[in-house]
C-alpha cells in the first residue's frame, strides 16, 4: 500500500448526509436519549421508593444533563470535555483536548470519527449518572436487556434442550465439529437483534434458532466456519478460548453455549467471557447481566435450563467459566492501540488460544471504523493487532465491510445497486472472519 491509509481508507463520521452514519446521529442517537429520559422518568416513583427521597434530586440531574446533550447533539455542537469523578475522565479530557488543538472547527458531533463520538455518547450518559448522589451503580439499560431474554424464553428452552443433548452423549469427532460450527453460527445470528440499532425497540428472532441459524449460509458474506472448527478441534498445551462479548440478553445464550460445548467435549480448560464495566451501547454485557443470566435459567420451568444455571454458576466458582472486564473496551481506540494503552489486557489475550469478537462495535473497533476498500484483506485492516489466532462474528450494521471477495463485492452490488450500502447495515448479513 503505497498510499496513505487516511487516503486509503478515511475514517468513517456523521456529517456525509445519506450516509448510514448520518441518519444514525440524526436518527437514531436521539431516539436512544430520548428512551433513556423516558426510563427514568417512569421510574422516579420506583428509584424514590428504592433509594429513598433524595433520589428525586438525581434524576431530575441525569434528565436535565441528557436533555442537554441530546440539544447540542442535535445541533452539530462542539464535544465537550466530562465533568465527572469517575477514574478515567483525565484519560478522555486529554483525548478531548487533543482532537479540538489538532482540529477545533471539526471536533463536533457529527463531523469528528464516528467511532470516538460514538464511544463518548454512552460514557457522558455514564458522565450524567456519575455525577448523582445515589444512582452511580443504577443500569438504566438493565430493564431492556432483561427483556431481551424473556422475550426469547421459548427459544431459550431448545437452546438449552439442544445443548444438553449434544454435550452429554458420545459422540464421534465429525459430530463434534459439525455441532461446534452449528453453535458458533447460533452464537452469530444470535447478534441480528441489537437494542442500539434499533434505538431500543423490541425485536424478535426466529422461533427456531437452531434452524434458522443452518438455514442463513447464503447470507453469510465470509464463512471461515470451517478454519474455526478445525482449529479449535486441534488446540494443544494451554487450552483458553477468550470470548469478548457484545449483547445481553438472548445472544448471551449462544456465547455460553459455545464455552459449554468447548468444555464439555474436552476441546478447551477454560473460557473467558469479556464485557463492559458499566453501561455499554444500550444491550452490552456488564457483569450484572451475566450473573443475572445465570440466575434466570434456574428459575424456567424446565430441567435443560436448570441444569444449565446451575451449571454455569458452578463454572464460575471453579473458573472454568470467568467473567472479566477491562477497561479498554470502554475506551474509543481501535483495537491496533491496545498493545499500547491497554499493555496487561494485550499480553493477557495473548495466552489464549482463540479471541472470538462478538457483533458490529468490536468488529469496527479491530479495522479502525474506515471506508475500506471491500477486497481489503481483513488482517491488513487489523493493522498489526493480532495477540493470538481470532475470529470476528458479525451480523453486518455499519457502512464498512473489508475482507470481501471481488465476486462477492459484484453480487451485493448487482442485488442492491452501485451505490447501495443497505447489505451493510441492516444485520440481515454477516460475516465469519478469522485471522491465524
Amino acid at each position: 500500500m503505497n498510499e496513505s491509509i487516511e487516503t486509503l481508507a478515511p475514517k468513517i463520521t456523521c456529517e456525509k448526509p445519506g450516509s448510514f452514519a448520518y441518519a444514525t446521529a440524526l436518527e437514531r442517537w436521539p431516539k436512544i436519549l430520548g428512551k433513556i429520559v423516558d426510563h427514568f422518568h417512569r421510574n422516579r416513583p420506583k428509584l424514590m421508593k428504592e433509594y429513598g427521597e433524595e433520589a428525586d434530586a438525581d434524576v431530575k440531574l441525569v434528565i436535565h444533563d441528557l436533555s442537554e446533550m441530546r440539544y447540542r447533539m442535535g445541533t452539530d455542537k462542539p464535544i465537550e470535555n466530562l465533568n465527572d469523578n469517575f477514574y478515567d475522565v483525565d484519560e478522555w479530557n486529554k483525548m478531548c483536548e487533543a482532537f479540538r488543538e489538532q482540529d477545533e472547527q471539526r471536533f463536533t458531533w457529527f463531523k469528528h470519527d464516528w467511532l470516538f463520538v460514538e464511544c463518548y455518547l454512552y460514557r457522558k450518559v455514564y458522565s450524567a449518572v456519575q455525577k448523582t448522589k445515589l444512582l452511580r451503580d443504577y443500569d438504566w439499560f438493565a430493564e431492556q436487556k432483561d427483556e431481551s431474554l424473556e422475550d426469547h424464553i421459548e427459544q431459550t428452552k431448545e437452546l438449552l434442550e439442544f445443548l444438553h443433548e449434544k454435550c452429554q452423549k458420545k459422540e464421534t469427532h465429525e459430530e463434534i465439529r459439525s455441532e461446534l460450527i452449528t453453535l458458533l453460527k447460533i452464537s452469530l445470528w444470535g447478534n441480528k437483534a441489537d437494542l442500539s440499532l434499533s434505538g431500543g425497540e423490541k425485536s424478535q428472532q426466529a422461533k427456531s434458532p437452531v434452524e434458522s441459524a443452518a438455514a442463513r449460509d447464503e447470507y453469510l458474506l465470509v464463512d471461515h466456519f470451517e478454519k474455526v472448527a478445525d482449529h479449535l478441534m486441534n488446540l494443544k498445551g494451554n487450552r483458553q478460548v477468550d470470548i469478548i462479548l457484545d449483547n445481553a440478553g438472548f445472544e448471551l445464550m449462544g456465547d455460553l453455549m459455545i464455552g459449554e460445548f468447548l468444555l464439555a467435549h474436552k476441546l478447551a480448560d477454560r473460557v473467558v467471557f469479556h464485557g463492559k464495566e458499566y453501561p455499554w451501547f444500550v444491550s452490552d454485557v456488564i457483569k450484572r447481566d451475566f450473573v443475572w443470566t445465570f440466575d434466570r435459567l434456574t428459575k424456567i420451568d424446565q430441567q435443560h435450563s436448570k441444569w444449565a444455571g446451575d451449571l454455569w454458576k458452578q463454572r464460575l466458582q471453579n473458573n472454568s467459566f470467568t467473567y472479566k472486564a477491562d477497561h479498554f473496551w470502554t475506551t474509543p481506540y481501535a483495537f491496533y492501540n491496545m498493545e499500547k494503552h491497554a499493555p496487561a489486557l494485550y499480553k493477557d489475550l495473548s495466552q489464549s488460544s482463540l479471541l472470538i469478537f462478538k457483533g458490529d462495535l468490536n468488529f469496527r473497533k479491530l479495522t479502525g471504523d474506515r471506508y475500506w476498500p471491500h477486497v481489503t484483506p481483513f488482517e491488513v485492516t487489523l493493522r498489526g493487532f493480532k495477540p493470538c489466532p481470532l475470529l470476528a462474528l458479525r451480523a453486518m450494521k455499519a457502512q464498512t465491510a473489508p475482507g470481501l471477495t471481488e465476486e462477492t463485492v459484484a453480487k451485493m452490488k448487482a442485488k442492491f445497486g452501485e451505490d447501495s450500502y443497505e447489505w451493510m447495515v441492516t444485520g440481515d448479513y454477516a460475516v465469519a472472519q478469522l485471522a491465524e
